[in-house]
């Protein structure tokens, strides 16, 4: 009796446990090795140039626990491989580890230490821009995070986005960047200035892949319980443009202008002092449709456009969250 979809799987290597692998000039895969002497789970990659007949191995962390869950080799320098994960000391709590090789792992080196280190956080997406592979992005339990040079530097983009589970660059335009997380996808045309959720019509917000087809701008989901979604973005998707005025006397939110609007409408905002704000919107059923502002912000007077031409006609709620003040206004958008 033959096996539906040809031959069977054959095992290629069982040294390690492998959570992530990548087919580049070689095939990698990285994970973590039990030492049977000391009983320490070690972050190992392990690299194939023979489809797996043999193997190079490489243990980054010898002396305490720890695992990889990620591999992203560079696409035009096969000395170059990054590899993320986190690492569990025998006292204290787990923390983000990345590591880097510039001569084809002969040498690692920890980078962005300084920025993606939270406790209790583990880097599981690593991805970069094919046409420029030093920009470099890395998303965790709790954010994403962004290199334009190598690894040398990194800065936040977003946090407190739900665990990132992919993220997909679109090669013909790497400012445009989609994300699948536990609370559905967020997209940046901006390259990470300002995030927007994009979940319409998305019945389970647990969503484990995401892929960009540039060539028909379909986006494609697949969920954890609701099966694989796709989305046309063939029109221009939502964007955000934002600016800053004089400091006000107290918080406000104020009327969108033009209101009803197609497509694009001006918000603007007031705070009186540095204070974290989050502007969202949401149609009629509660679902939020764009986050188009997460973060810190200044005192000052702020005017976000959102051009919402990937939206459908009716009417949407904007709401305000800046420290304890909050409020919400209507949209309405006609076609």
């Amino acid at each position: 009796m033959s096996t539906t979809g040809g031959a069977s799987w054959n095992v290629i290597d069982r040294t390690m446990n492998a959570y992530d692998f990548r087919l580049s000039s070689a095939l990698y895969t990285v994970g973590s090795f039990l030492d049977p002497v000391t009983q320490i789970n070690k972050m190992t990659v392990r690299r194939s140039t023979n489809g797996g007949v043999s193997w190079d191995q490489f243990t980054l962390i010898r002396d305490t626990n720890s695992c990889g869950y990620c591999v992203l080799p560079n696409p035009q320098d096969s000395r170059v491989i990054y590899v993320g994960g986190d690492v569990t000391p025998a006292t204290g709590p787990s923390y983000p580890v990345l590591l880097k090789t510039t001569d084809a792992g002969a040498t690692w080196k920890r980078i962005g230490s300084n920025v993606i280190n939270q406790q209790y956080d583990r880097i599981i997406v690593l991805e970069c821009d094919r046409t420029n592979p030093n920009k470099v992005f890395a998303a965790t339990f709790y954010g994403i995070y962004l290199t334009t040079d190598a690894g040398s530097t990194w800065s936040i983009l977003t946090t407190s986005v739900g665990s990132v589970n992919s993220l997909a660059i679109d090669p013909t335009n790497s400012n445009n960047v989609f994300v699948a997380t536990s609370n559905g996808v967020l997209l940046t045309t901006n390259g990470g200035t300002t995030w927007q959720s994009s979940n319409e019509n998305l019945t389970d917000l647990t969503v484990q892949s995401i892929e960009y087809d540039a060539t028909n701008k379909v986006l494609y989901a697949g969920t954890k319980y609701g099966g694989l979604f796709r989305r046309n973005l063939a029109t221009a998707p939502t964007s955000v443009d934002e600016t800053v005025g004089a400091i006000p006397g107290e918080y406000a939110l104020h009327d969108a202008y033009p209101n009803p609007f197609n497509p694009s409408t001006t918000i603007s905002y007031s705070l009186p002092k540095a204070v974290h704000v989050s502007l969202r919107v949401f149609n009629t059923l509660g679902q939020e449709v764009a986050s188009l502002v997460k973060g810190e912000k200044d005192a000052g007077t702020y005017h976000v456009t959102w051009n919402a031409a990937s939206m459908p006609s009716g009417v949407y709620i904007y709401r305000l969250e800046a420290g304890e003040f909050v409020e919400s206004k209507k949209l309405t958008l006609l076609r």
